[in-house]
């Protein structure tokens, strides 16, 4: 029996109804593995020719303009070489039954969202890779046909640019395969985030019920007041015999008296006052 990867879920948890989407999505995975398995396969060939040719003549040419074009084209190979689109590929198919390698029988899993993503997103870097290879042999062949023109090196000139021709022939049918695998794994994506997120989170909320206890849902500030009381507790019921009634006590209406200085300052303005009338009878 196949052990389930930490990345993958089972089918079971999986809507009957996206069942057949990952069918289709399977069977178009493993076209595309086989037309990449084909083209890179070719590339490897070539790519190897292409080190044969570069390590016999580059002490004779190696100040020579067309020979910039030759070393672009082996650095293209080794980076796409380190980036092994394949094998990406099928660590995204083995997903899908439990293992390390993909298997031709019935899918028993499917992969997690972030595992999609992160596939979905290597194989975009790989398509903008192979684009730029695409681009660069274009060049590599125009500066090889123009370095004709000279008359020297023929034979190493000839097989450079059938080379270059060659491998700008395989990027397109690279770039035709990547395509179809980025289309092929949105499909995955939306399958499995419409179909797969309401089942789990069905599963994530009768894993997670709690039963709420009564006790917390007390103050505790209300409780901690009752149990600092002598002889009252959470569980001991007051009463209006137990607690001393305090009487209100209201301010008193009586005015208050004034004081001797309060007076003595209203009978020295009273006589100021008269002391301007005065004043002013006298200078009329």
């Amino acid at each position: 029996m196949s052990t389930i990867a930490p990345s993958s879920h089972p089918r079971a948890l999986l809507d009957k109804s996206g069942h057949t989407a990952i069918d289709s999505v399977l069977k178009g995975l493993k076209k595309s593995s086989r037309s990449l398995q084909v083209a890179l396969a070719a590339w490897s060939t070539d790519s190897q020719i292409l080190d044969r040719v570069y390590y016999k003549g580059k002490n004779q040419h190696r100040g020579a303009l067309f020979w910039r074009r030759v070393v672009e084209l082996r650095r293209i190979c080794g980076r796409l070489r380190r980036i092994n689109p394949e094998q990406k590929l099928n660590i995204f198919r083995a997903s899908f039954f439990g293992s390390d390698v993909p298997r031709n029988g019935p899918w028993s899993c499917f992969p997690d969202v972030k595992v999609t993503q992160i596939f979905m997103s290597d194989i975009v870097t790989c398509s903008k890779l192979v684009e730029k290879m695409h681009e660069q042999c274009i060049k590599a062949y125009e500066s090889f046909t123009i370095s004709l023109r000279g008359g020297a090196f023929l034979q190493l000139l000839l097989v450079l640019s059938a080379l270059a021709a060659r491998f700008s022939n395989l990027a397109l049918e690279l770039v035709n395969a990547l395509t179809k695998m980025l289309e092929l794994s949105q499909q995955v994506l939306g399958t499995i985030t419409t179909r797969h997120s309401e089942n789990l989170l069905e599963m994530h909320v009768n894993d997670n019920v709690d039963i709420v206890d009564p006790k917390t849902l007390e103050d505790p500030v209300e409780s901690g007041l009752l149990q600092s009381h002598s002889g009252i507790g959470p569980n001991v019921a007051t009463t209006s015999d137990d607690i001393p009634f305090c009487a209100p006590q209201l301010p008193s209406t009586t005015p208050s008296k004034p004081s001797r200085s309060s007076e003595s300052m209203i009978r020295k303005k009273k006589k100021g006052r008269k002391r301007d009338e005065i004043d002013d009878i006298f200078r009329l």
